[in-house]
């Protein structure tokens, strides 16, 4: 400060310089400690809600029971967990919330183990109960990765076995358009639709354990679809039941054709190992 009767500074310290050991420095460490507490505190209060949110969700899952109407006995075991599952990952823990359910038909859908959905019902807090109607296994395509299931529309479903290991199921062999990408999805083309159609002749005849295959390569290119029996014997069937033209008898006739030589000969190729053509109105054979 100016001394007012000499006009100098005052050797005298200023009292408002802070020295070493002044309280603001002293008060340093326990400041520090007070805010890590409160910071501490603060991610308690914010984390605490979270964790009772996660924990009802948790304990809500495990206690839910999810009911499928008409369920066929073939859902079971890993097919019926991985559904519980998908079922399971769409509900958020609030039994109140109208779109859980909808969000569960629209997973369950994309499995492709379903024709449809038709309601997805909340009955009690811990019960839900779903209507729809399952796919069902009809035949299998096959590729270069394996034998591909699909249901009697053609619609691929979500199981693919190794080539030759589909169990009772006819493959459908030569298609010409690759498998969808995913499950629930339509196998395109005409020749796929062609033998399911003959399949559906097939599979309720008496002799269907004969088949062993539907044969629909080069159908495009006006190939006849082919049966294949289990004794390698080629059956000309000709164009679908649904495709076919005007030279040829009728799908009706070629099953009886079929019926007559499994009563008559014990074998709907009638014998001949190589090949049998029942397209037209007289049967061939070599």
């Amino acid at each position: 400060m100016v001394n007012k009767r000499k006009g100098k500074l005052s050797k005298h310290p200023s009292p408002l310089v802070l020295i070493k050991g002044s309280l603001p420095g002293r008060m340093l460490i326990p400041t520090a400690w007070v805010l890590l507490v409160a910071g501490v505190i603060t991610l308690w209060i914010m984390g605490v809600p979270r964790l009772q949110a996660y924990a009802t969700q948790t304990q809500y899952e495990s206690e839910i029971e999810i009911r499928f109407d008409d369920r066929p006995a073939w859902i079971k075991d890993e097919i019926q967990d991985s559904l519980m599952r998908t079922a399971g990952a769409n509900l958020t823990g609030d039994p109140l919330k109208q779109e859980d359910l909808a969000n569960v038909r629209t997973a369950l859908l994309n499995t492709g183990w379903f024709r449809d959905i038709a309601q997805v019902r909340r009955v009690n807090p811990t019960l839900i109960q779903i209507s729809a109607e399952f796919a069902q296994p009809y035949a299998v395509i096959r590729d270069n990765e394996g034998d591909h299931l699909v249901d009697i529309d053609g619609r691929l479903m979500p199981r693919t076995f190794p080539i030759g290991r589909s169990a009772k199921l006819t493959p459908i062999v030569g298609a010409l358009y690759e498998r969808p990408l995913s499950p629930g999805q339509f196998w395109q083309g005409a020749d796929i639709t062609a033998a399911l159609d003959v399949l559906t002749y097939v599979t309720e005849a008496d002799w269907h354990k004969q088949v062993v295959q539907i044969d629909i390569s080069n159908y495009f290119d006006n190939q006849p679809l082919k049966i294949i029996t289990d004794s390698g014997c080629k059956i000309i069937w000709g164009r679908g039941p649904n495709d076919a033209i005007p030279a040829e008898v009728t799908a009706q006739q070629k099953l009886a054709y079929l019926d007559y030589h499994f009563r008559e000969y014990g074998h709907i190729d009638r014998g001949f190992p190589n090949r049998l053509d029942i397209s037209g109105p007289v049967v061939t054979g070599q």
